[in-house]
């Protein structure tokens, strides 16, 4: 299709390979659509385009469209409560646990088993310069007396440590303690008469002799500190002679005078509370030592003359010590 435009009237329109002018065209067109109404593309839409009846109801269960929110999901807040539940509470409880286990199996595999032993020892206290000053002291707290059961007596020292070698090999408690000049051996201590010949029938036939043993002091010359210390370790000692006698005996031994003479050892004092060194200190640790040894056997359930041969080696170390201490 060609169009020349010049004006209104000189339009010509070519259709179909022919030419016609533009308002007789548009005539002929109009006049078509007024013969027939189908041609009338506005009025055919009108008349086929459903009308809505506004007078009747809606339906039932309509429901109109109503716009929905999007609900927004929640984001946890990682805040410091939150990450202390949810990283050390269980990271604290791990570690508290894991220290029980350790704790348990270091108690579990630790080694209890000690033949002798030993006491708490006492709170340390800082003594004066009067307590560590030396001075001559009364030898009258220093004495003791002790029924003993003698297997001999000899003049030297050297014949007295042969004998007792004897009842060592033999598996019998001794010790030396001199008296009058004498070298004693003693086999046994007791706390008066009746026990100390009941303790003689446990010896097996051996000719033992059966006395008091004293012990006596004039003075000893120590400090005040070092002078406690001694009587406190002689009296422990004296307290535990009956019950070593009880227990050689095979008698059961009291647990409430065990705990009293536990108490007593606790509140001694300890070698490194004293102000001594060389030889001193040596035998004063040695007797400590042998105190101890003697309420670990009573308390154990070894051998009946154990706790006997301890307290001879006490009493041994006790004469030793203040017999050196004599101005």
């Amino acid at each position: 299709m060609t169009k020349t435009r010049k004006n209104q009237e000189d339009v010509i329109v070519t259709f179909n390979g022919k030419n016609h002018r533009l308002t007789d065209w548009m005539k002929n067109e109009k006049a078509a659509v007024d013969d027939d109404a189908s041609l009338n593309w506005r009025k055919v839409f009108e008349e086929h385009t459903p009308k809505p009846d506004n007078s009747e109801p809606a339906p039932t269960g309509f429901v109109p469209y109503k716009k929905v929110k999007k609900k927004r999901l929640h984001k946890p807040n990682y805040g410091f409560g939150q990450l202390f539940k949810m990283f050390w509470i269980p990271f604290l409880s791990a570690v508290v646990v894991g220290l029980g286990i350790g704790f348990t199996v270091l108690l579990m595999f630790s080694d209890h088993k000690t033949n002798h032993a030993k006491a708490p020892e006492a709170p340390e206290a800082v003594a004066t310069s009067a307590e560590l000053k030396v001075n001559t002291l009364d030898g009258t707290p220093f004495s003791m007396t002790v029924q003993v059961l003698q297997e001999n007596s000899y003049k030297t020292e050297a014949g007295a440590k042969e004998d007792l070698s004897q009842l060592k090999e033999n598996e019998k408690p001794g010790a030396v303690l001199k008296e009058n000049g004498n070298y004693k051996v003693i086999v046994g201590l007791a706390k008066d008469e009746v026990t100390r010949k009941q303790l003689a029938n446990t010896f097996g036939g051996m000719a033992l002799y059966g006395k008091a043993f004293s012990f006596s002091p004039k003075a000893v010359r120590t400090s005040q500190q070092v002078g406690e210390f001694l009587i406190d370790g002689k009296n422990l000692m004296m307290a535990m002679v009956p019950l070593s006698t009880e227990k050689a005996l095979g008698k059961k031994i009291d647990d409430t005078k065990l705990s009293v003479l536990n108490e007593k050892l606790n509140h001694w004092a300890a070698i490194d509370q004293l102000n001594v060194t060389g030889s001193l200190k040596k035998d004063l640790t040695f007797f400590r030592g042998a105190v101890e040894s003697a309420y670990s056997h009573l308390e154990g359930k070894d051998d009946p003359d154990s706790a006997q041969q301890s307290l001879l080696d006490a009493l041994a170390s006790y004469q030793k010590i203040v017999t050196a201490l004599n101005p």
